[in-house]
């Protein structure tokens, strides 16, 4: 695996707040032969150094949010914070209760909005780590 900018090429850095779904989408993404590394992240989360090294080493971002809660805003806050330190793409997976302002704080490259297809997140994972395996048909 080649390194760019000390991050490897295709590695992904998966933060969620669902271990189901995440492993999931793990097991989505390792099939295509891309190395995924899962952080879930809960309500009483300090966010620490483990997810900011862990998102140093990342090509892509990939966060993965649940229902929106007015009362988990600093969590939040503290996510917007760490993907602007992120230096590739962040692909947010959000469902239809997230206020299109607090998508935008996140500054993601693209938005998918559940419930989605996997070929959809193949497709965008593909552009965003330049893999051909993300892409390829189930």
């Amino acid at each position: 695996m080649q390194e760019t900018n000390g991050r490897s090429d295709g590695h992904i850095t998966l933060i969620s707040e669902d271990a189901h779904y995440a492993r999931l989408l793990q097991r989505y993404l390792q099939r295509r032969s891309l190395p995924v590394e899962v952080l879930v992240v809960g309500r009483q989360d300090s966010l620490d150094g483990g997810i900011r090294r862990a998102m140093e080493k990342s090509r892509v971002l990939l966060l993965d949010l649940g229902w929106f809660e007015q009362s988990r805003q600093e969590l939040y806050q503290t996510l917007v914070w760490l993907c602007t330190v992120v230096q590739g793409p962040l692909v947010l997976l959000v469902d239809a209760s997230w206020p299109e302002a607090w998508v935008r704080r996140f500054g993601p490259q693209s938005v998918l909005k559940k419930p989605f297809s996997m070929d959809q997140l193949g497709a965008i994972i593909a552009g965003a780590t330049g893999s051909q395996e993300a892409d390829a048909a189930s």
